[in-house]
């Protein structure tokens, strides 16, 4: 926390809400990221058009519509060298998609990788029987949209959960010792609620700073008011590194209430 107002007879302090936001934006910002990425790049339709004006006179045109772009590929004839399945293994299982091979490059027909090998030797099978049959036409559409908008919606809707539920739940804590009033109020305030706590500023005992080691044996702090109940009231909400920050806040509070100093 840090002092927000200190007069002679008042002390306020309120929780560093925007440090505790940044846990949750490093989870989620990869994720909202990743998922307009691959919504933006990889949910494409692509279409190939193929014509026979003669006899082994074919003539295709390759168009690939994304998000906001289009992109056109004419094959002139006898451009089209061979038509194939690319393979590739992740976590031992395979996953396919065809590829055309033209004379100075290879074109995927889909950037979505296909666990369906039979359903991709057929797209193989097809093109190859226009390109050695006598049909004057071929129209051939691969729709990537639904698997880029399954990945990238999870990922966008994830992400955008990351960033807003913070605004719901992730509270703002404030702490007002009241020498006029005789009390010490805790507010607790999120977007949706709010929760006030009140003791007698008699019961206030001591602020003090205590070190805990972490399971890697690294030590960091925390800052506590303790009261004559018993009762603990954390002054930060999260781990803190910097024991100099916590014990002029401790020591803040103790010259306000005429504690002793800590041992």
């Amino acid at each position: 926390m840090r002092i927000t107002q200190q007069t002679s007879t008042l002390l306020r302090l309120q929780s560093r809400w925007l440090t505790a936001l940044v846990g949750w934006l490093m989870f989620a910002l990869p994720f909202l990221v990743g998922g307009l990425i691959t919504l933006i790049m990889l949910a494409k339709v692509t279409t190939l058009q193929c014509d026979r004006s003669g006899a082994n006179q074919v003539q295709c045109q390759l168009t690939s519509q994304q998000v906001f772009s289009q992109r056109v590929v004419p094959v002139a004839e006898g451009q089209l060298q061979d038509v194939r399945i690319e393979t590739r293994t992740r976590d031992r299982d395979e996953f396919h998609r065809v590829v055309l091979t033209l004379d100075n490059q290879d074109i995927a027909l889909s950037e979505a990788w296909l666990s369906d090998f039979v359903k991709q030797q057929q797209t193989v099978e097809t093109i190859n029987a226009f390109l050695k049959g006598e049909q004057s036409s071929l129209n051939l559409n691969w729709d990537d949209r639904r698997e880029a908008l399954t990945v990238g919606g999870v990922m966008t809707l994830i992400g955008c959960l990351g960033l807003f539920l913070p605004l719901l739940r992730v509270p703002i804590y404030s702490l007002r010792f009241d020498k006029q009033d005789d009390t010490l109020t805790r507010t607790r305030r999120s977007l949706l609620t709010t929760k006030t706590t009140t003791w007698a500023l008699a019961q206030v005992q001591n602020a003090i700073v205590t070190e805990i080691n972490d399971s890697d044996g690294s030590p960091y702090y925390q800052a506590n008011v303790m009261l004559t109940t018993g009762e603990t009231i954390p002054l930060w909400q999260h781990r803190a590194y910097r024991r100099d920050i916590l014990e002029r806040t401790t020591e803040t509070i103790r010259q306000f209430l005429n504690l002793p100093d800590e041992d």
